[in-house]
């Protein structure tokens, strides 16, 4: 439990502490599910403080997009300012972060996440506490020495890709790596994104998982697929490009309708590789419905009506998606390089290396069997203890209560 009043120590006025919280990635009418993650961490973050959010809004995702908004959250307010940014624009982050420093005077503490929030900084001196959280899957092109790898935790493992960035990717990995060398606290999702934010910064990086939303992923009951005579169902949630590498999917479909095993998979997001996804499915026979991005209700029903989530992606900072099918009691076969290794497992998940149509379908065989006998609730359990809103809010009152004391 955090002890009321934990955070009211800077400055000691009998108040919550105030704290700014810059983020380029939100849901917006054009997106509804961009940056889905941030805002559930931002909802969790009213019970330790107050927020005011200033959302870095790009341009074309602006359609119908209020620029100044409020949310309720568990009795608390939370105002957003929407400020339109184009992050690939020197310019704009530069007016952005004079926007930014407006607000210094009004709060106790800047929490910033995702890359353009840091840049839009650049020019600009914070003179308050500064912690920056960090999501962005364009790390895994830092290459790791073998010595630092050595000692990473269990969970971690490099992107198989993470090789040769293009000559403007190295440039913003390397201003990034600056920037974050002014923050008081670098946190990152998983361990494997930590450890590279850390190769990148030379600075120390807390772990901080993901909030998966329990209220939407309620335990679903759970049977054996096999026993039923329809198609097992499958669900993929994620946008279709090549890193996700939906075609593998498909394929792996195909091989377990080759071994006499119906398959359904239906795939949730949108992305350029869907046609070529919807083509490649007709010529395996595979069934597909492929229902574009969802709402979380829908994907909270689309996932009850599923027997086991697939996703043979290449590289992952932590998978939400995945963690949120385990929560709900489905089984998970996904790809081995990534922050999910810290919670994919036997028995309710397996991961596989390489790229085998057969080897995911034997993971999906091997998941069903071992999970079989075991409830959703069981399935579940793990994900539902360890990533909590309770658990994450905790996490972060024990970064902001030292930086809030100085």
């Amino acid at each position: 439990m955090i002890a009321e009043g934990a955070l009211q120590t800077r400055h000691d006025q009998g108040r919550r502490p105030r704290v700014l919280y810059v983020t380029a990635w939100l849901p917006t009418p054009a997106s509804l599910t961009t940056g889905i993650f941030v805002e559930r961490d931002i909802r969790a973050l009213t019970r330790i403080a107050d927020i005011h959010v200033i959302h870095l809004l790009a341009p074309h995702l602006a359609a119908k997009a209020h620029l100044h908004e409020t949310w309720q959250e568990a009795g608390q307010t939370i105002t957003v300012e929407r400020v339109l940014t184009t992050p690939s624009h020197p310019l704009s982050l530069l007016s952005a972060g004079r926007r930014i420093r407006r607000r210094f005077a009004q709060v106790d503490l800047l929490h910033t996440a995702t890359p353009p929030a840091l840049l839009a900084l650049g020019a600009t001196h914070v003179p308050i506490p500064w912690v920056h959280t960090d999501h962005w899957s364009g790390y895994a092109d830092v290459p790791l020495p073998v010595r630092l790898g050595e000692n990473l935790p269990a969970e971690f493992s490099p992107a198989q890709e993470a090789s040769s960035p293009s000559v403007g990717k190295r440039l913003t990995l390397r201003m990034l790596g600056s920037m974050m060398r002014r923050v008081d606290v670098l946190v990152g999702v998983s361990a494997t994104l930590s450890a590279q934010m850390a190769h990148l910064s030379a600075r120390e990086v807390t772990t901080v998982p993901n909030i998966v939303d329990m209220a939407l992923c309620e335990p679903r009951p759970h049977t054996d697929p096999w026993a039923h005579t329809r198609p097992l169902r499958i669900i993929s949630v994620a946008n279709a490009v090549e890193g996700k590498r939906p075609l593998l999917a498909v394929a792996a479909c195909a091989e377990l309708i080759a071994r006499g095993r119906p398959v359904e998979l239906t795939w949730v997001g949108e992305g350029p590789l869907l046609p070529s996804m919807r083509a490649s499915a007709e010529r395996a026979g595979v069934p597909i419905y492929t229902p574009g991005a969802c709402p979380p209700t829908q994907v909270r029903e689309l996932l009850a009506d599923s027997d086991l989530f697939l996703l043979p992606t290449a590289w992952e900072t932590f998978c939400l998606a995945a963690a949120e099918a385990l929560s709900a009691g489905r089984p998970v076969v996904m790809g081995d390089q990534g922050g999910q290794r810290a919670f994919v497992h036997p028995p309710s998940g397996v991961l596989v290396s390489g790229e085998d149509p057969a080897s995911y379908a034997d993971a999906v065989e091997a998941v069903l069997r071992a999970t079989a006998g075991l409830s959703a609730a069981e399935i579940g359990q793990d994900i539902r203890q360890r990533y909590s809103p309770e658990a994450f809010t905790e996490c972060y009152n024990q970064i902001y209560s030292p930086l809030l004391s100085r």
